[in-house]
């Protein structure tokens, strides 16, 4: 089982560098991701006189949940207000989700006759 949890965030001040001509700006993104993995296997070995048999069942189940926000905004008020909340001007936000599962069966027989 894993679990990830990524939080990004960047003010750009509004007196000096690229965020200047806006009076600063901030993006921000937090991005989650859970990703759960089960196998399993079963073996069984037998003899019916001289007929020997191995059957083998394997069995694989993942689920994935990914989602993801991203937003951005300008013109702060203020230098001590950094956060998306307080810029005044040009917002852009995105989203996105997935959840996907797979399930997967194998069967195996082998045979052999002993003489």
């Amino acid at each position: 089982m894993d679990y990830q949890l990524n939080d990004y965030k960047d003010y750009r001040n509004r007196y000096e560098g690229d965020a200047a001509p806006v009076n600063g700006s901030t993006d921000a993104s937090t991005e989650q991701n859970f990703n759960f993995v089960y196998q399993g296997g079963l073996n069984y070995t037998f003899n019916l006189g001289d007929h020997n048999l191995d059957v083998t069942g394997l069995f694989e189940y993942q689920k994935n949940q990914n989602s993801y926000v991203y937003a951005y905004g300008e013109n702060f008020p203020t230098d001590g207000l950094t956060n998306i909340a307080s810029a005044s001007a040009n917002f852009d936000a995105f989203s996105s989700y997935s959840d996907w599962y797979n399930v997967s069966y194998l069967a195996l027989l082998n045979y052999n006759y002993a003489r």
